[in-house]
């Protein structure tokens, strides 16, 4: 439906304005030459037939007459000058606006009068951001409490909040970031994963809340679209997961490069579980559906892949690490396996337990005077010491067997 318009001649207005103030002063006239004739005439005759109380009747009106054609003048050069405004602003370019506004390249800041800064939001961002240790320890614990809370809890409302702090995050990250190259690229891809997530996260939330609706918005196409927004999502997280593992390739191993690349097949475990979840909307005999206890089928086969990606992930970067003096030993290997052992059980773990086993990890680490994930993981950590204890029990062995053919 078009909205009816409206055409102004500017030329008119201000006519008839003028028009309205002449015949105002001309009524204004006439009501004082009326009241002079009557005054002039002999107290006898305007009292005779009541002329004196008509004639004051008639200067009233005439007054009214008056002072409405003068409201009517008022209104109309108002009417006229809010015109003009709305034209003047309609002819008004965004360049104008942009025009005014200067800034200084070196610190990127939008300047007001006086070269004073009025929006420094880079400042204003950066207060929100979690960028020390304990801060992001905090905000991933949060993270994964939400989480464990909506799938184990059946609490919808979990869920979504997590959502929305990633969502944040991933703000936060991208605008405090320097938003150039590969980074940068990355981080928005990041921000535009996120942002599909919460949309898809409340869209699923008010789904399971309105389940005997199958139409309009909840209806089985609807449903289908969001669905191919979530693989839109998948595809976005790949994206900067592959572009976060191109930036500054020139500072790395060849076993590092290799490593972070294999990374992003845990990127791409969500893009099939994203094209599998499409594929099988509404199907009860989907793997998704089948569940033993909270995990689905979908859940294990994924919690494997991530396993695999993670073992062969670090395979590489231990590679990388015990070659590192350019000779490589049975220790060497032996020392590779047990890396390999720990990152693939870790992987299933981290995978099923939504990330609780961080938490546990963190609680005996804590307890056991460590400092957290600062310098290594915990699986990492758990490697070392089956390192330790594989060279004790390698030392026990070798001065028990000295000692026996002594």
């Amino acid at each position: 439906m078009n909205m009816p318009r409206i055409y102004v001649e500017f030329s008119g207005l201000e006519q008839i304005g003028s028009r309205c103030k002449t015949a105002s002063s001309k009524v204004t006239t006439i009501q004082s030459d009326f009241q002079r004739t009557v005054r002039q005439l002999d107290w006898d005759i305007r009292f005779e037939s009541n002329i004196n109380s008509t004639a004051t009747q008639i200067a009233k009106t005439l007054e009214q007459y008056s002072r409405t054609l003068e409201t009517y003048q008022r209104f109309i050069e108002d009417a006229h000058n809010e015109y003009v405004k709305l034209d003047e602003y309609k002819k008004t370019n965004l360049i104008d606006y942009i025009s005014s506004i200067r800034v200084d390249p070196n610190v990127a800041v939008i300047l007001g009068p006086g070269d004073n800064p009025f929006a420094n939001w880079k400042d204003r961002i950066s207060e929100i951001v979690f960028d020390t240790d304990e801060e992001k320890d905090l905000l991933s614990t949060v993270k994964t409490l939400l989480r464990g809370t909506d799938k184990w809890g059946d609490v919808d409302e979990a869920g979504v909040l997590e959502d929305v702090i990633s969502y944040f995050e991933s703000f936060t990250t991208f605008f405090s970031g320097d938003k150039k190259g590969l980074t940068g690229a990355s981080d928005w891809c990041n921000l535009a994963d996120s942002s599909i997530g919460v949309w898809t996260g409340l869209y699923d939330y008010f789904c399971d809340m309105y389940k005997g609706l199958k139409i309009g918005f909840f209806g089985d196409v609807a449903q289908k679209n969001v669905k191919v927004l979530g693989l839109s999502a998948g595809f976005l997280g790949l994206t900067a997961s592959i572009l976060s593992a191109s930036n500054r390739l020139d500072n790395k191993q060849w076993q590092s490069i290799v490593a972070d690349y294999v990374d992003c097949g845990k990127d791409m475990l969500s893009v099939i579980k994203s094209g599998y979840a499409l594929k099988h909307i509404g199907d009860v005999k989907s793997l998704s559906e089948i569940k033993a206890g909270p995990w689905s089928a979908l859940n294990i086969y994924s919690a494997i892949g991530e396993a695999g990606i993670q073992s062969i992930s670090q395979g590489f970067r231990s590679h990388e690490k015990y070659y590192a003096d350019g000779q490589w030993d049975m220790g060497d290997t032996g020392a590779t396996g047990i890396d390999i052992s720990m990152a693939g059980i870790y992987g299933i773990s981290h995978s099923l337990t939504l990330g609780f086993d961080d938490l546990i990890f963190g609680a005996i680490d804590n307890a056991t005077g460590g400092n957290g994930t600062a310098d290594m993981s915990y699986f990492e950590k758990a490697a070392e010491g089956y390192k330790i204890l594989a060279n004790k029990c390698g030392e026990a062995i070798g001065n028990w067997w000295v000692g026996l053919t002594k």
